[in-house]
């Protein structure tokens, strides 16, 4: 550059001095009150205000999209550290990927000494407890403005990058901000909010984290998994109000066997410094090896551990959502195996005395379990990066032993809308999926191209074995009661065929790592002109089809019995049949974004055809609301029609406008009065009046009419048909009510179901499936009298060995029950299901028979 060029360019830049950066402003001044303030909650999107202008005011800190939430919010992601550091991300994340595949050859020790670890904080899950993404702005201000640190901010992030995730569930914190607002002040201050706080999961939305079927599950994982992989996640979540203050690890037993042991010590590392921390600063009432066991796979604080990473679980003790809440000594609770709450044991070495409880106390439990994560995080920076190494080499090393040696799921399905279902689910996991270019034979049978290979020759085997295996839970005592479910095995849950290969194999150079689904759908050509075209029911996108031909104004008629496909081919019972004119021309409208066969009949349809016009469905949804309604919608949402959401009072006015009622599972209790017998102690803030009460006699009453008259379907899920059995009289007992759990126990397993697969509600089921089961509900049937007419649709087989995968104490007492039954009274009916075929959105196998049920009642023939 020329002399006078450059100096003209200083003049310049002297005259025009840049504008100063933004001012940090304090939570404080922002928001007009300290953080943690009684009764006071910042709502998610002023906190991604606030976070951007701390963007705006520093280069410490990076706010990053991760997608949309379900809703339709922004969800984000702030990205925390030393400008110098932060600007490499690339670098640390291309690291942590290369450290975790021990069959790079890589200098993994040079790695680790020039690595970051990457710290993840999620806060906000369960939206009810409300501190946490409180305390994520506080830990935000105090890092970027350098203030009230307990630790040197240079030195602790030359070593770390925080991924500070404000709230996992954004739409959930928006409504509970809003609600505590509404209630502040009020008789009702301190009440549960009478909406589910995740539009489809509620507090299920923690319960996500292999299937990733909620958008905002898709959004962190694709973190986990895929660009940072964070070898440390700290997960802040609230519990009950009456026991310890705050829960940190050790985990309790018992311990998944597919997790390294470097894990389990890494997390109690961590929390014995959470633990060290907090009673320096005298926080009391810290407990470990107690509530949490370790087993369960589901919940995102459990995610990284399959993943060679430490996750770590936080739980504080709960206020009254935001308000305070007052407790005496005399008032709290020994339980999680904690003998008493008035002395030290080695499980709780403090004893919290009673007193006032607030959001602010939690906000501080929380920072300095944060701060100590840090701190550790930094102080063992090398060690722990080269540990995700080394557990990455045991995890294949220990395959190569133990084997399987990988398993295949064959191009050929019933379902292969479901297979590709769950190989996204592997890819999500960080599992390496390969498709096969070529046929391939292993141990006999030859596979045939398209088929999908997962080897567990790969830095996640011991994931793969977990997600494809049967789980068998240890048999603890009765008092063990197990966290969550007990099994999980994904192709059983999904009615996918796959097979266990046992003996080493070369993974085929030319089989291609899936990377993303394209959805595959068939439309054969009619060799002799066919009049007719069918639809396998045996597909759940065979539901989505018929969706897209009535949007389409095209009939849609369904076969009742086996037809006959050109060259000689059977299609079962349940096909949906289409005339040959309405498939002329562009067919797009019927495939887009679905895996369907549709084939050509040899002739016209056999036997009985029932036409079907759609079916218009109304969801109750309780003022206490069950999760299951959730999970319902979602399913329902997906396969058959937009459910019209029902409360109490909308029963007289909506039931004439529908085919179909379904009650997702819920207690009796709650259905009949709202829930009065639920509070025993009287301890809960009821709801504000507008919300109290159950369906009642009165709704009982219209529920019958809405049967017997109407020509309605009745269906109802789990507990409810208990309710249903007892207000409607109806000629089925439940023979697992009253059952003690010492004598059956089955704590969300996979055991076997048979099905008449000839029965409108059993179409497209094979005769034997998997089946979630979890709750205590399963019939024993009358023979049919003059008012009903009875059809058991599926039964649990009269034969030992019910149980596929978790745990099933008591078998016999479930030996030979029907877990769905069909009631036929006046002009509609009633169809209870024991099971919830629609089980957290994971149970595809047995979608089918909820869709069915609701379906059948509009089958014309």
């Amino acid at each position: 550059m020329p002399v006078t060029a450059s100096i003209a360019l200083t003049l310049l830049a002297l005259a025009c001095p840049q504008a100063p950066a933004a001012e940090i402003r304090s939570p404080e001044a922002v928001f007009g009150h300290p953080i943690g303030a009684d009764r006071k909650l910042v709502p998610y999107q002023r906190i991604v205000e606030y976070l951007r202008s701390l963007e705006a005011a520093s280069p410490w800190i990076k706010v990053e999209k991760l997608g949309k939430t379900t809703l339709g919010l922004d969800h984000v992601m702030a990205v925390i550290g030393k400008p110098e550091v932060t600007a490499k991300a690339a670098r640390w994340q291309e690291i942590s990927r290369q450290l975790l595949d021990p069959r790079l050859t890589i200098p993994a020790a040079a790695m680790a000494a020039e690595g970051k670890v990457a710290v993840m904080i999620t806060c906000g899950i369960h939206s009810d407890e409300v501190a946490s993404p409180q305390t994520a702005i506080e830990l935000a201000y105090e890092i970027v403005a350098n203030k009230n640190l307990t630790f040197d901010r240079e030195k602790i992030f030359d070593d770390v990058v925080l991924l500070l995730v404000p709230s996992v569930n954004p739409d959930g914190q928006e409504m509970v901000a809003d609600w505590v607002a509404r209630t502040a002040g009020t008789e009702n201050e301190g009440a549960p909010m009478p909406k589910l706080y995740h539009f489809f999961a509620g507090h299920d939305d923690n319960r996500d984290w292999f299937a990733f079927n909620l958008m905002e599950t898709r959004n962190i994982a694709h973190v986990l998994t895929q660009t940072w992989r964070p070898q440390v996640l700290v997960d802040h979540h609230q519990m009950g109000s009456r026991g310890a203050r705050f829960f940190c690890p050790p985990y309790g037993d018992p311990l998944n066997k597919a997790v390294d042991p470097l894990v389990w010590r890494g997390a109690a590392l961590f929390g014995n410094a959470m633990a060290y921390e907090l009673e320096s600063a005298g926080k009391t009432g810290v407990v470990h090896d107690a509530y949490f066991q370790g087993w369960w796979q589901g919940g995102l604080s459990r995610a990284p551990w399959w993943h060679h990473g430490i996750g770590i679980l936080t739980e504080s003790a709960s206020p009254a959502l935001a308000s305070p809440l007052q407790l005496d000594e005399a008032e709290l609770e020994a339980s999680g195996g904690i003998p008493t709450m008035g002395a030290p044991t080695a499980r709780m070495q403090s004893v919290w005395e009673g007193g006032t409880w607030r959001v602010r106390d939690v906000c501080d439990y929380q920072r300095i379990a944060t701060y100590a994560t840090l701190r550790l995080a930094s102080q063992r920076r090398e060690e722990i990066l080269m540990n995700t190494y080394r557990m990455a080499q045991r995890a294949m090393e220990r395959m190569a032993k133990e084997g399987p040696a990988g398993y295949v799921m064959p191009a050929q399905q019933r379902d292969p809308a479901a297979r590709d279902r769950l190989v996204d689910m592997l890819r999500l996991n960080g599992i390496e999926v390969r498709r096969l270019s070529f046929p391939m034979t292993l141990e006999g049978k030859t596979y045939p191209a398209g088929s999908d290979l997962i080897a567990t020759a790969q830095p996640f085997g011991p994931l793969v074995r977990d997600l494809l295996e049967d789980q068998t839970y240890p048999d603890f005592s009765s008092a063990q009661r197990p966290y969550d479910i007990v099994g999980w095995t994904l192709w059983r849950m999904m009615g996918v065929e796959c097979d266990r290969i046992a003996e080493p194999f070369e993974i085929p150079a030319d089989s291609a790592l899936v990377t993303a689904l394209t959805p595959r759908s068939t439309i054969r050509k009619s060799e002799k002109g066919a009049a007719w075209f069918a639809i396998d029911p045996r597909s759940n996108d065979a539901y989505l089809a018929v969706r897209n031909l009535i949007g389409e104004s095209k009939p849609v008629r369904r076969a009742m019995e086996p037809q006959l496909a050109e060259g000689g081919a059977r299609v079962p019972a349940g096909s949906f049949l289409i005339s040959a004119k309405d498939l002329e021309g562009d067919t797009s409208w019927l495939t887009q974004g679905i895996s369907i066969d549709v084939v050509p009949l040899a002739g016209e349809p056999a036997g009985k055809v029932a036409s079907y016009p759609g079916v218009r469905i109304g969801l109750y949804e309780a003022w206490d609301p069950s999760m299951d309604k959730g999970w319902a919608h979602l399913v329902v949402d997906k396969y058959a029609w937009k459910p019209q959401l029902i409360h109490n009072a909308d029963l007289e006015r909506t039931l004439p406008l529908l085919d179909c009622f379904l009650i997702p599972e819920s207690s009796p209790d709650v259905l009949w009065d709202g829930g009065s017998k639920s509070d025993p102690k009287g301890t809960r803030v009821p709801f504000p009046k507008e919300y109290r009460g159950g369906l009642g006699a009165d709704g009982v009453k219209l529920l019958r009419k809405f049967v017997e008259e109407q020509g309605g379907t009745l269906v109802a899920l789990g507990t409810s048909c208990d309710f249903l059995i007892e207000r409607m009289d109806l000629p089925v007992t439940n023979a697992l009510k009253g059952v003690k759990r010492e004598e059956f126990s089955c704590p969300g397993s996979l055991v076997r179901l048979l099905c008449e697969t000839d029965h409108p509600i059993g179409f497209g089921m094979e005769r034997e499936t998997a089946a979630f089961f979890a709750s205590n509900v399963a019939f024993r049937t009358a023979p049919p009298n003059g008012r009903f007419e009875r059809s058991v649709i599926v039964r649990y087989p009269d034969e030992p060995g019910l149980l596929l995968s978790g745990h099933l104490k008591g078998e016999e007492k479930l030996r030979g029950l029907a877990a769905a039954v069909e009631l036929k009274l006046g002009k509609g009916r009633i169809v209870l299901f024991g099971l919830r075929p629609h089980h957290r959105a994971q149970t595809d196998a047995t979608f089918k028979l909820l869709i069915n049920a609701m379906m059948v009642g509009m089958m014309k023939i």
